[in-house]
Parts: C-alpha cells; structure tokens; sequence
C-alpha cells in the first residue's frame, strides 16, 4: 500500500535540503560578458569624440561663490533699481499696446473720413442733440464720427482718438 504524504514527510524532505547561499552559487558568466562588452563600446564612443572630452577638460573650473552680506542701504537700492526695471518693461508695454490701439482707431477714422467725409457735417454744441453714425465737426478736435450716443453722452471717433462728448446740455 502506498503511504500518504503527511505534513511530517514534507518537513522532513525540506529540511534536509541542502542551503545554497547567493555567495555559494556559481557566477553567471554570460551578464560577466555582457558587462564587459558595454563598457568596451563606452570605451570605443568615448575615443571616437576626442574633442568632447578635450572641450570637457579646457573648460575652467567654476569659482566657488562667495556670499557677501550686503549694507540696509545697498538692499535698498537694489530692491530700488528692481522696482524701477519692472515699472520700465511695464510702461513699455503699455506704450506699445496704446500705439497698436491708436494706429487701429486712425485707420478706422481715415475709413470714415472716406465714406462720410462728404456730407455735411453739424457742427457741435453742448446743447445740440446727435445722432449716432453722423458725422460732427468740433472746434478744436475737427471733424469726427459719433460712434455712439448714450444717455447724452456722444462717443465720438476723432483723427487724435476716441472722446466722449456732452450732447443735450440744458443751462
């Protein structure tokens, strides 16, 4: 009759197993080989660029930075001259920006200069009343285009740029 396995003959099978430590296994000489291999072609890439590793080494070696405590008042004037950069790009920006919305309102005002510029245009008063999409000559800004005329308040397109103006103006 066959025996049935126990958990006894298993236990015993084990421990008399022999215990191979990873120091006592046998290297694997093949990843030896492999190693070998890719630290030959490194090797090789590295000799085909000489100038690689020449411009490497005539490189000079970076100076060790040297902390310097600054006076309160040099702190001052640097946050100063910071402040003052950052306001320039700023202003810069804006003026650039105010020149691109200028040369579209000329160019919108020289269009309706060409279309409107021969009718008959009102003269403005404070006291007159406007439509919009009229033209309008002014005393000292010219002739103009009322754009828009809201709650008596005429936006009008002059050659200097958009005004609003004053209509239906009772004393």
């Amino acid at each position: 009759m066959a025996k049935k396995a126990t958990k006894s003959d298993s236990a015993k099978e084990k421990a008399t197993k022999p215990v191979v430590k990873a120091k006592d296994k046998p290297k694997d000489k093949s990843k030896e080989k492999s190693k070998e291999k890719v630290a030959e072609k490194v090797a090789a890439r590295g000799a085909k660029t000489p100038a690689k590793s020449a411009a490497k080494a005539e490189k000079p070696a970076k100076e060790p930075s040297v902390h310097v405590e600054m006076t309160p008042s040099q702190k001052i004037e640097a946050k100063a001259e910071k402040l003052a950069k950052k306001q320039a790009k700023k202003e810069a920006a804006r003026a650039q920006e105010a020149a691109i919305v200028a040369e579209s309102q000329n160019k919108k005002w020289v269009e309706l200069k060409e279309k409107h510029g021969k009718e008959k245009a009102s003269v403005y008063s404070m006291s007159g009343v406007f439509q919009a999409q009229t033209p309008i000559e002014h005393k000292v800004l010219g002739w103009g285009y009322i754009l828009s005329n809201n709650n008596d308040r005429l936006e009008v397109l002059f050659e200097s740029g958009t005004k609003i103006l004053i209509s239906n103006f009772q004393r």
